[in-house]
């Protein structure tokens, strides 16, 4: 079977990730893949160094047309392309009317659909959550076109990262429970509501630092209200890390405020390097936690984030039981059962084109 995945690649974000881990996986079986991206993208440069090969492109924009002659040409030798997201959906599906070539695709949103059209030519849907699929069915997507593949990660090689060293970082005292997040800043995330927690008498009076990776349209307005809160010197914006999993597995707790969120892939991270996780209960965050290692509270309720991480950072005890769960947890989402139930959706696919 020969693969031609594609992927914008514009970012490195959760997405992009389990592109790459996919096509790691992949590569453990007997078939031939590409993957085409954006030119000098860390997607791009990571699926290199595994070995996969890559198709550089020069994509700038969501439906950059300069995409598709490569696309187009790549597909005529492929038997199947994977779209991994909304903007690869849109150009897999006019390649797939030129080339002949069947596609799938991936949707990691909750977001209702702003065109369905290019989703319904697809093969195949794949949602990674069943908030995911729920959001599709109610775009006008048939249920019965839609596999749900939850994201995965390398569990052993999570396990294995080194942890964050605190005193390499100015401004934060070693000795103190770290709150951390891993995010977007933008408000669907809600880092607002973390910054709002951190203000609560409970945990102002505390020695708790909350710590920020990631980058966004809504830094500028996070720094601020962390001043006007008064807690700027215990909350740190770390700002984009290529490699956030040390931070995580230097973490008390991860804290996963969205208001909405299709999974959360970085709570798998902290699963898998025993790290407890508080989430709000929206989209898949639920999913995700569903086999133990956290807690859920309701979104929007800054109240109730500083709740869970006063108790969570007061209680050795708790800490150790909800570690033990996280590590167990994790097991249900290592990488090779998501690439064993991606490949049965290729496999389905081209069955089915056989027997027409």
């Amino acid at each position: 079977m020969r693969i031609l995945h594609l992927a914008s690649g514009r970012e490195w974000r959760g997405g992009q990730r389990q592109t790459w881990l996919l096509a790691r996986g992949l590569a453990e079986h007997d078939l031939d893949q590409r993957l085409i991206t954006q030119k000098e993208s860390e997607l791009a440069s990571r699926a290199t160094e595994s070995g996969i090969p890559v198709v550089p492109v020069t994509w700038g924009a969501g439906l950059d047309p300069r995409v598709l002659p490569t696309l187009v040409r790549s597909a005529r030798t492929a038997d199947l392309i994977h779209a991994h997201d909304s903007h690869a959906v849109a150009l897999a599906s006019a390649a797939s009317r030129l080339s002949g070539t069947p596609f799938v695709a991936t949707r990691r949103m909750t977001r209702p659909l702003r065109s369905a059209g290019p989703w319904r030519r697809a093969s195949r849907l794949i949602a990674i959550s069943r908030a995911v699929r729920q959001s599709l069915i109610e775009s006008g997507i048939e249920a019965a076109a839609i596999d749900i593949v939850t994201p995965a990660i390398d569990v052993a090689a999570t396990a294995r990262v080194t942890p964050y060293d605190w005193n390499a970082r100015p401004g934060i005292h070693p000795g103190s429970f770290k709150v951390v997040a891993v995010s977007a800043l933008t408000r669907e995330k809600g880092i607002d509501l973390l910054v709002q927690a951190m203000a609560e008498p409970a945990i102002a009076s505390a020695d708790i630092d909350c710590v920020v990776a990631g980058d966004g349209p809504e830094r500028d307005q996070l720094v601020t209200l962390a001043r006007a809160l008064g807690v700027a010197e215990h909350v740190h914006f770390m700002g984009h890390m290529a490699d956030p999993l040390p931070l995580i597995a230097a973490a008390g707790v991860l804290l996963v405020p969205s208001r909405e969120e299709a999974f959360g892939s970085t709570i798998l991270d902290a699963l898998a390097l025993g790290i407890p996780v508080i989430g709000t209960e929206v989209g898949g965050i639920p999913e995700a936690l569903s086999h133990g290692g956290g807690v859920m509270v309701p979104a929007g309720d800054g109240s109730a984030l500083a709740a869970e991480v006063q108790r969570i950072a007061g209680d050795a005890d708790l800490r150790k039981t909800m570690s033990r769960n996280a590590s167990e947890a994790a097991l249900n989402f290592d990488l090779p059962g998501m690439v064993e139930r991606t490949l049965a959706v290729y496999r389905s696919v081209m069955e089915r084109i056989e027997r027409q």
